[in-house]
């Protein structure tokens, strides 16, 4: 009979440890592919950041003309990006000592499919010099497209000294739990909720991500699905978004909160019905348990004409959308660079 425990235990061990070989060799396997990966990307108009959580930035001094489709009537626009990979602003002044404004987000806040002097960050400047008081304010367009809030976090963090912030405004879209797209994917974030990527793996690649098997990796699906308790996307969003809070905190930089509606879904009219009101109020209760200035934009739209909210064939939010971003913000941004004594 000892014998045969001492066997059953053996057996046990010898699992474990197989297992355990197994997956610390499956780890180094995906870590290096991907570090090989990214360190290889080639884009465009977007440039690797390898050993950065937010993988990517846009090329510096870089101007692109771009066509939402081949077709002949297709809508046009340009970009062009500064030295420092952002989106540049049409004469802007970034030497006058006045407050520094960082917008951060994704395509949404980088303006894709609009002109440079379009984009929501140049609208709020415009505004804040003109009707609020504050005529040396300066708003940094810090919006990649495709960027997470797990990968705001990092760029925040990575590029603070340089920003020098006296307040951060934060565009949330309903895509920011969504995994990242544009580069190759760490394997890292990808797992970060899996106790064992082998086993994760394995999972994903038989199809057995649901029920009793439910998957821990996050992977592209609807954003309500994402948003679900228990969820790993929610998870690292709300843990990102909590680290941008901290690092603004630990600075005593106001953050302001600007939870932005997904206008491919806006509704045509008052009566009809906006798909992610819950995801809306469940970021919105977020920034309440940060403490954090939050306002949820929504509202604004109802009954709005949503082919006047888009761009044309595109879906991102047109130049009109984008000014009413800026008029909402306008006013909250100037209240809380107020309430910060300068120099702090």
């Amino acid at each position: 009979m000892k014998r045969v425990a001492r066997r059953i235990v053996l057996v046990c061990v010898s699992s474990i440890v197989a297992l355990g070989v197994a997956e610390a060799g499956f780890r180094a396997l995906m870590i290096a592919r991907f570090e090989k990966g990214i360190a290889g990307f080639e884009h465009d108009h977007f440039r690797a950041e390898p050993g950065a959580q937010h993988l990517y930035t846009m090329r510096p001094n870089f101007q692109r003309e771009n066509r939402v489709s081949k077709a002949a009537d297709a809508w046009q626009w340009k970009f062009t990006t500064d030295a420092a990979g952002r989106r540049a602003a049409p004469a802007s002044d970034d030497d006058g000592g006045g407050p520094r404004i960082v917008a951060l987000g994704d395509s949404y806040t980088f303006g894709w499919g609009v002109e440079d002097g379009e984009t929501y960050p140049v609208q709020l400047q415009q505004r804040l010099r003109t009707e609020f008081d504050q005529p040396d304010a300066v708003v940094i367009n810090a919006g990649f497209p495709g960027f997470n809030t797990m990968q705001e976090a990092s760029y925040l963090a990575s590029r603070w000294d340089e920003l020098r912030p006296d307040a951060v405004v934060l565009g949330f879209v309903m895509n920011d739990a969504e995994h990242p797209r544009v580069t190759h994917r760490d394997p890292r974030e990808r797992f970060s909720e899996a106790p064992s990527w082998l086993f994760e793996e394995l999972k994903l690649r038989t199809g057995l991500t649901d029920g009793l098997f439910k998957s821990q990796a996050q992977r592209r699906r609807a954003y309500p699905l994402q948003f679900e308790e228990g969820a790993p996307e929610r998870a690292l969003c709300h843990r990102s978004l909590m680290k941008i809070a901290e690092q603004c905190a630990s600075h005593s930089v106001p953050l302001l909160l600007f939870i932005m509606p997904d206008t491919t879904a806006l509704p045509k009219t008052a009566d009809g019905r906006y798909p992610y009101g819950e995801i809306h109020a469940l970021v919105k209760g977020w920034g309440s348990e940060l403490g954090v200035v939050t306002v949820d934009l929504l509202p604004l739209f109802g009954g709005a004409n949503t082919p006047e909210m888009q761009v044309p064939g595109d879906g991102h939010p047109s130049a009109q959308a984008l000014g009413i971003f800026a008029e909402a913000m306008a006013g909250e941004v100037a209240d809380a660079i107020r309430a910060r004594p300068r120099g702090e």
